[in-house]
Parts: structure tokens; sequence; C-alpha cells
């Protein structure tokens, strides 16, 4: 995983921790726009989840960011980002998405195909002897 990768996952994360952090209990006065602290959490933990697999494992890393992409855009669409928020999670999201480790499709099964066998030779049928002294023209009594 580059550099530009690792910036935006750090990012990503960082931007949900602190529009998470204004959602404890004791604050009577919201500081700014947050996320939900469900919301948020969702999105730590499939950032995370691309950071810890993004070098090793870059199919599941491509996979869990289309999640985070899908996730991000369904909390916007369900109003639930507010709009200061929008513009720099989606802008992160995206960017990652542009960054996401190359996925090389699995290598399709080999198949390796024998040639049909040949097909069975006909029995051989042991021939009648036709009119070899037996019979009308075969010699006796003609």
């Amino acid at each position: 995983m580059g550099f530009r990768t690792r910036w935006l996952l750090v990012s990503l994360s960082a931007s949900s921790a602190v529009a998470l952090a204004g959602c404890g209990a004791g604050s009577s006065k919201p500081s700014g726009p947050r996320l939900e602290r469900a919301d948020a959490a969702s999105l730590i933990v499939l950032a995370d989840a691309v950071a810890r697999d993004a070098s090793a494992r870059p199919c599941a890393a491509a996979r869990e960011i289309e999640r985070l992409q899908a996730r991000a855009i369904a909390l916007v669409n369900t109003r639930r980002v507010p709009a200061a928020l929008q513009d720099p999670m989606l802008s992160g999201v995206n960017a990652l998405a542009l960054d996401a480790p190359s996925c090389a499709p699995a290598p399709a099964p080999v198949t390796t195909t024998s040639p049909s066998p040949p097909a069975p030779k006909p029995e051989k049928h042991p021939h009648e002897k036709h009119g070899h002294g037996h019979g009308k023209h075969g010699g006796e009594g003609d």
C-alpha cells in the first residue's frame, strides 16, 4: 500500500473519530457537525479493515473499500452525515477507491482435455461358409 493510501486511511479514520468525539453524553451543546456514534464506528471498522488487508490481501482490501464507499454513500443519502462533513468524507472515500489495491482475477481453472477414446471396433462374427460342399450348388447330388 502506498503512502497516499495510508494517508487517506489515516485521514478518514481521524475525521470519523473527530466527528464522533462530540457524541458524548456529557456534552450539553454540540461542538460542530458530527456523526452518530454507530455510523462513525462502522466507517472506522471498515477503514481499519482496509488498512489491515491492503498489502497482504489486496482482493479483500478492494472489497472492503467498495463496502466503505457504499456505506459512506448510504449514510449521506439517508441524511445521517451533516452537510459540512459530506464533501470531506466522500472525497476521502472516493480518493481511496481510486487508489485501491489492484486485485488480479483468479486464474481460470486449468482443464486438460484428453482425446476421446477410440470408438470400439465392431466384433468380428465368424462367417458361415456358404456353398462349400453343402446345399444345392456345393457338390453332392447335383
